[in-house]
């Protein structure tokens, strides 16, 4: 592995959708404040994301995969980024095989969310190192096995987004992988005990990195996004919580664009007495007023 001459180099997917992300959101940048080199990105953009549909994805094994660098093979390991372009919301019905592969346990679903590689791949090491060798030492950074919150973050994102597009089809495996997202960041699960490291044994959860407070997720997102059910769009402010199982919670003082929002939820059997000033139901009131409708 420290050989040179036998690296093949790779298009990837990650990259690709990084890419294709950052070029979409300078031609808003262009398009808000009136550039026209606004719409040269935005075809730069469909570009490269119909290279990624038309390139990347394999439809008999239902993945999207990277490529080599001159010819475009596709190298057929079921690496955890591909599923990155469901999380870019480029993807349609046809594609979600690729992100089921994060609930099949011959894949990604190893008991720690989620391995950086899917299960079948020879070279899977939940522990790390590279086929038993461990080159990089003990806590070593090594992409074959290993969780890693960041993109576990990017995953239980793209699993949100797929179930808010398809009737919510996923919520039931949002809610576990958030929760076990969330006790990820406490040794031992234990939550009076916040800690976080780079990366995770993919089946025991045992901290493999020794850099503690390693926080490049955005799990806060997460809970803003989808237990408060908030989302905020080109056309406005909209309200689309997944029931995730908590009792209650209440979330005061979210000022967006200019509003203060407070977003509340209650279930019906819940009888804790520090809930007894919550509404029963999940409600949102915008400058101390109930909004009603669909929220």
């Amino acid at each position: 592995p420290k050989d040179q001459t036998t690296y093949t180099h790779l298009k990837r997917v990650d990259r690709s959708v990084y890419h294709y992300k950052n070029v979409l959101g300078l031609a808003k940048l262009c398009s808000a404040v009136g550039d026209s080199d606004f719409s040269k990105y935005e075809q730069q953009a469909n570009d490269i994301k119909n290279d990624i549909l038309n390139k990347m994805w394999d439809e008999e094994t239902e993945f999207f995969y990277d490529l080599h660098y001159e010819n475009d093979e596709k190298a057929m390991v079921k690496n955890i980024v591909g599923i990155y372009p469901h999380w870019a919301e480029i993807t349609e019905k046809k594609h979600l095989g690729g992100l089921e592969k994060l609930f099949a346990k011959e894949h990604f679903n190893t008991g720690c969310p989620f391995p950086s590689v899917s299960k079948e791949c020879k070279a899977y090491r939940p522990e790390g190192g590279w086929m038993g060798r461990f080159i990089k030492g003990r806590n070593g950074c090594v992409w074959c096995g290993p969780s890693w919150p960041y993109t576990t973050g990017i995953a239980i994102d793209a699993i949100g987004i797929e179930s808010r597009r398809n009737d919510h089809c996923y919520d039931e495996q949002f809610a576990h992988v958030l929760r076990e997202y969330s006790l990820q960041h406490f040794r031992d699960r234990d939550i009076k005990k916040p800690y976080l490291v780079e990366h995770y044994h993919a089946e025991t959860g045992e901290p493999l990195s020794d850099e503690v407070d390693y926080n490049h997720s955005f799990y806060l997102d997460l809970i803003m996004s989808y237990v408060a059910g908030i989302q905020i769009t080109d056309d406005g402010v909209r309200f689309d919580p997944i029931d995730i199982g908590l009792d209650y919670f209440i979330l005061d003082k979210v000022q967006i664009r200019g509003d203060s929002y407070t977003i509340s939820y209650k279930s019906e059997d819940c009888n804790d007495p520090r809930a007894d000033d919550i509404e029963v139901g999940y409600n949102v009131y915008r400058n101390g007023s109930k909004l009603t409708g669909q929220v």
